[in-house]
């Protein structure tokens, strides 16, 4: 988790910087995004203003999948916020992904935790307290 804490300090948001790393079954990264821009965007400060961003940021877990070597079952995401409806959908898409470890929650995750639920894959939240 400390991973995902780190790459979210790549984020540009002036508001929210979110970091995803996947893990492998053996631990081995396989993957690692943040929220940002797509790759060769012109950023400006008025795109990273809400409501701008929300239509062109992406967010780190699907940076995550799309930079991630995923071939095999059993791959962990630790992400710094709980993932959105829309990226719990690719997450669950991957159909590789079996556990999701979380900081904070960002909006109300009820939808997203139920299709967790639905796709058998288990959530924790995490406590860098108890480390």
């Amino acid at each position: 988790m400390e991973i995902a804490k780190t790459v979210s300090m790549r984020s540009k948001d002036p508001i929210t910087n979110v970091g995803c790393v996947i893990v492998d079954r053996n631990r081995v990264i396989v993957g690692t995004g943040f929220n940002g821009f797509e790759t060769g965007a012109q950023e400006t400060e008025e795109l990273w203003k809400r409501p701008t961003k929300y239509t062109h940021v992406k967010h780190a877990e699907i940076n995550a999948i799309s930079h991630a070597k995923l071939s095999t079952k059993n791959n962990k995401i630790y992400v710094t916020l709980f993932p959105c409806v829309d990226c719990m959908s690719k997450i669950i898409e991957t159909d590789v992904i079996d556990e999701i470890y979380y900081l904070d929650v960002y909006c109300d995750t009820k939808e997203s935790l139920h299709m967790a639920d639905l796709a058998n894959i288990k959530t924790f939240r995490v406590n860098l307290a108890q480390f």
